[in-house]
């Protein structure tokens, strides 16, 4: 019997954006998963947020009524766990065979997927989202092939993927609703609390161990040009709000929402708002971000122009994001997004295509390249994952300061608007080390160690009387301190 592992806890995952799979052969797509998993790994996360444009589709897997074809999931699902990488799917519950019983009445309307606005996805008829959103017009259908699908991965030992060790523990539903991005759920209010709770039911009727997630309003285009948008009026979150009022918070376990671009301002709101949406309806939800980015380089993001920023810009902003939204409570964060990482040793017969807004967030450039985000991240990720307790100290306009704390050390994370110095009291240490979190670089390269790791500068600090000074700009710093315990 093949042991099963345990969903890892940790904070950082990647939202995964495979894009390119439905027009390659299979071993072209092994080769692609074997390559995200192997960034992933060494990233250090354990979390893989598999999004667009469907992978766990009903399309992909059912393509016709009653036939099931596992491939490509199974791929996916072998590969991760070879490399230690749990997977949280989204559910795509469209099927072409099932929207095309709509073309009879008059109801449900054909999405035009031309996708001209910042995300030039390449979408021909072999594309593995039907363009066409509502609730499935087949219930029963969708509930058998949803069912088959739980079934398969949840790791009870009945009708599993053959070698599975790593169970699916966490099903994100239809993505998001109602977004300028036309490939999300298009319906009304009951329609999407239906599909939500038909979810929901079959899902835990399959594996009762199983976390249910559902995905909030997907579009961020109207807060990233008007911060002071009243969250009240803006549409999607509006149509969020309508769903708790009919009973949604019964059918998810987990609230799922995106701060793409989002500032310090306008992030906390987002978060704060949903916080006491849920409160409001009297639901006790864990908050995840599914998307959290920052971008370099300028250009579109569904009609709304990004400033043009550096690569290092990109990762300084990447380490505020993250910190900020733990500070706000947020209990695991996915980046958006890895981006193209192509295979070594391995020609495609195809090459991978531009996706737009896409290849501005990713940690790997359009040539498949690690960007100074790739490994800020990946510093990131081997300082705060798994950190138990997090407090702002010093939340203030200009400066910035959070304490991280594990069962190991205190990591502090600091940055300021302005150049100054500050002066951290009561650290229980004798002294305490610096780490950047910008790596080192000669003419824009990002300059690597003999193992190919990239180096940070960082020195060690003597803490005198329980104090060290410290001088903040804007480009974030940590300060670790080892197995102490500050006041």
């Amino acid at each position: 019997m093949i042991k099963k592992k345990k969903p890892r806890e940790n904070r950082f995952g990647i939202t995964d954006f495979d894009f390119w799979f439905h027009y390659h052969t299979i071993n072209e797509i092994k080769a692609l998963f074997e390559a995200g998993a192997s960034f992933m790994k060494d990233l250090g996360i354990h979390w893989d947020r598999v999004h667009l444009p469907g992978i766990f589709s009903w399309n992909v897997i059912e393509k016709s009524r009653g036939h099931y074809d596992w491939t490509i999931t199974d791929a996916l699902v072998d590969i991760s766990q070879d490399y230690g990488i749990h997977l949280t799917p989204n559910i795509w519950p469209y099927a072409a065979w099932d929207q095309d019983a709509y073309s009879k009445t008059s109801d449900k309307k054909l999405i035009d997927l031309g996708l001209g606005s910042g995300a030039a996805v390449p979408v021909d008829s072999s594309f593995p989202i039907p363009k066409r959103y509502g609730i499935p017009n087949n219930l029963e259908s969708y509930k058998n092939w949803l069912a088959a699908l739980v079934e398969r991965y949840n790791g009870n030992g009945i009708k599993d993927m053959p070698g599975l060790r790593y169970p699916i523990k966490y099903w994100e539903i239809a993505g998001g609703y109602r977004a300028i991005v036309p490939f999300f759920f298009q319906g009304t209010v009951e329609e999407f609390v239906r599909l939500l709770e038909i979810s929901y039911v079959t899902i835990k009727e399959n594996d009762p161990e199983s976390s249910i997630i559902n995905a909030g309003p997907a579009s961020l285009a109207r807060i990233l040009e008007e911060p002071e948008l009243d969250l009240n009026k803006d549409q999607e979150i509006v149509f969020f709000d309508e769903t708790l009022k009919l009973g949604s918070g019964d059918y998810f376990d987990i609230l799922s929402i995106m701060t793409n671009g989002l500032n310090k301002n306008s992030s906390l709101k987002l978060i704060n708002h949903y916080q006491n949406l849920l409160e409001k309806y009297g639901c006790v939800k864990p908050l995840w971000i599914s998307e959290i980015a920052s971008h370099c380089n300028k250009g579109d993001f569904m009609g709304y122009a990004l400033p043009n920023r550096s690569p290092e810009e990109q990762a300084a902003n990447q380490v505020k994001q993250f910190t900020i939204a733990f500070s706000a409570g947020i209990k695991m964060a996915f980046y958006t997004a890895l981006g193209p990482a192509k295979p070594k040793g391995f020609e495609l017969l195809s090459p991978l295509e531009s996706i737009g807004y896409i290849d501005m967030v990713s940690l790997l450039d359009g040539k498949g390249e690690m960007r100074p985000a790739y490994h800020t991240f990946k510093l990131m990720v081997s300082l705060l994952d798994n950190f138990k307790n997090i407090e702002s100290l010093g939340n203030k306009e200009e400066t910035d300061i959070y304490r991280f704390e594990s069962d190991k050390n205190s990591i502090y994370v600091l940055w300021s608007n302005t150049n100054k110095i500050i002066t951290l009291a009561g650290l229980k240490a004798k002294t305490a080390k610096l780490i950047n979190s910008i790596p080192k670089a000669e003419n824009g390269i990002v300059i690597l160690d003999s193992k190919g790791q990239a180096i940070f500068y960082e020195r060690t600090l003597r803490i005198e009387e329980g104090k060290v000074s410290l001088h903040l700009n804007n480009i974030p710093i940590f300060l670790r301190i080892e197995n102490i315990r500050t006041n």
